[in-house]
């Protein structure tokens, strides 16, 4: 007997429910990709944004600190009046040598130049749209991109142990500079130095390249020079990049006969610093000391203004209508 068997088609979907099936599918994954892309944008432009403020807030506590140490000059010891004090205690700025703390000029400080002008009159010195040329003395001819400043002092580190402020801010130890030579002791070089070691840390804007996913960018970085090299030269080391502008005025106090107030009084540029400020004597506590006549004596105070700029694409954020930004320059 033969026995028949019945078999049941197997059911499909149409060619409509697959096309309309692909259709959501393709709008779930368009969604998801859309979000991806917009978070990922979103977290780009933060964190863009997070690096500028943090590359800026590091640029203004490198100058800040220096810009306090501006002028220092270390009290190490009490004064007496011997002819063998190994540790004089000066009170000028800069030191000078003088009947009353008996350091001799061979012993004593000589400035980097020759002719130093004012630049190492005073603990703070600015060039206005131009660099400060180390070499020379000098403030660049060629105008540049942002102010630079000199920041001048001593360091701490003959307090009897081996530690202190030998170092500029390109990692040179200022023991090389000639006018530091005096200063050393050659007896024992291990040890501290006789005198305090001048320090001179100049900062300004140079224009460098960085690679970004292995694309060449130019771009701008703030730079230093420092004293810690046999001879001065204008090459600046490039430390942060993407500060676009540095600008810089200074708060001068005000010179009259009913008040000794160091408060700044008025901010000025560089270039005003030359023309509207008056000189004033800096008053080195020292009798028979020769006055130190610079209008840079007179600067109680720095304003520091810093252009942070992203490396790489700018990247767009929603609200970009509603965005202003505002340069150093206003």
């Amino acid at each position: 007997m033969t026995s028949l068997h019945a078999f049941k088609r197997q059911a499909g979907v149409s060619l409509i429910e697959l096309m309309v099936t692909m259709a959501i599918t393709l709008f779930l994954v368009a969604a998801a990709a859309y979000v991806y892309l917009g978070t990922r944008e979103t977290q780009r432009a933060i964190d863009t944004s997070s690096s500028n403020t943090e590359v800026g807030t590091f640029a203004l506590q490198l100058i800040g600190e220096q810009i306090m140490m501006a002028g220092y000059y270390p009290a190490n010891t009490s004064r007496v009046l011997t002819s063998d004090e190994s540790f004089p205690k000066i009170t000028a700025y800069p030191p000078t040598a003088v009947v009353g703390n008996n350091a001799s000029l061979i012993s004593d400080w000589v400035p980097p130049t020759t002719t130093p002008a004012d630049v190492y009159k005073a603990g703070i010195f600015g060039c206005d749209s131009a660099a400060f040329l180390p070499a020379t003395g000098k403030c660049d001819t060629t105008p540049s991109t942002g102010d630079s400043i000199v920041i001048n002092y001593f360091t701490n580190d003959n307090l009897g142990t081996n530690t202190g402020h030998r170092f500029d801010c390109t990692g040179g130890n200022v023991d090389k500079d000639p006018s530091n030579a005096n200063r050393l002791n050659v007896a024992n070089p291990a040890g501290p130095p006789l005198q305090p070691l001048f320090v001179s840390n100049r900062f300004a804007i140079k224009e460098t390249y960085t690679e970004i996913d292995k694309v060449k960018i130019k771009t701008f970085s703030l730079a230093c020079n420092g004293n810690g090299a046999a001879a001065a030269t204008d090459i600046y080391q490039p430390l942060l990049a993407g500060i676009e502008d540095l600008q810089i005025t200074y708060g001068v106090f005000a010179v009259t006969v009913d008040t000794k107030s160091r408060t700044a009084q008025r901010f000025y540029t560089a270039d005003d610093m030359a023309t509207s400020v008056g000189s004033v004597a800096v008053d080195t506590g020292l009798s028979g000391d020769p006055p130190v006549l610079s209008s840079w004596a007179r600067v109680s105070a720095v304003r520091l203004c810093i252009t942070t700029k992203s490396q790489g694409a700018a990247f767009k954020l929603a609200d970009k209508t509603n965005r202003t930004y505002v340069d150093c320059t206003g």
